[in-house]
């Protein structure tokens, strides 16, 4: 009994034994390994095939020329004062004074370099004071030739009543149509004092004739009769003659008895 049990130990020993060799052998057999994944395609290239070549070339398609374009038109762009064409010349204002009728004057010199011929110019006024000429006369827009050097007197076109009152005039220029320098001599101001309300003078005109001094006497009178012309006799008795001369003779006629 001893005997059976220990061969079945034994052989139940064995068994496990033996399969674990058989694994190990398994393992290592050559054709027992996994397969391997298969290397992969290079990539596919496509390659262009030429296209034959024309025997004969395709002449080039001719274009119509396009016209050319258009041109703006010209626009007249206003002129600014830096681009004012003209002379350059600097004009003083060197007076103020009244011409006929209480006309408000004004003296301008032109101190060169250039000559002004039909230079226009801005005239601006403004009088204090008492009166319808009082207030803001202007910008007014003059011309003016003169030479370099040369003066000129203008007349502004306003009159002063300074019949209410003194006035005092402001007046300044300005260069339009020409190029000034010198703004520093371009204003003056000055006081009219006021003037009384003339009085009407009439004029008495007198002739004096000559005078004719003559002694006249009456030394006769004639046809003294009922329905008779009378006449009467009159003698000069000097100093003048008398020549183209009238006079009267007053008669009293009393009625025969």
């Amino acid at each position: 009994m001893n005997a059976k049990n220990s061969r079945q130990k034994r052989n139940a020993l064995l068994l496990p034994a033996g399969l674990l060799l058989l694994a190990v052998m398994a393992c290592n057999l050559p054709g027992a390994s996994p397969p391997q994944a298969p290397p992969p395609l290079p990539p596919t290239i496509t390659l262009a095939v030429p296209a034959a070549a024309s025997a004969t070339p395709a002449p080039p398609v001719a274009s119509t020329p396009s016209a050319p374009p258009a041109e703006p038109p010209p626009t007249d762009t206003p002129l600014t004062p830096s681009e004012t064409p003209g002379p350059s010349a600097d004009l003083a204002l060197t007076a103020l004074q009244l011409g006929p009728g209480n006309a408000l004057q004004f003296r301008l010199k032109n101190n060169g370099p250039d000559r002004l011929d039909k230079a226009y110019f801005l005239l601006r006024l403004e009088i204090t004071g008492s009166g319808p000429s009082a207030g803001t006369h202007g910008p007014s827009r003059m011309w003016v030739a003169v030479k370099s050097g040369g003066s000129v007197t203008l007349d502004s076109g306003v009159k002063l009543d300074l019949y209410q009152g003194p006035l005092t005039v402001s007046a300044s220029i300005t260069a339009d149509t020409f190029a000034d320098g010198n703004a520093g001599n371009n204003s003056l101001k000055k006081t009219f004092p006021a003037q009384v309300t003339p009085t009407p003078t009439w004029a008495i005109i007198v002739t004096i004739l000559p005078l004719t001094i003559a002694d006249v006497q009456i030394v006769g009178l004639y046809n003294l009769g009922l329905g008779k012309t009378m006449n009467v006799h009159i003698r000069n008795n000097g100093a003048s003659d008398l020549a183209n001369v009238s006079g009267s003779v007053a008669c009293y006629v009393n009625s025969q008895p």
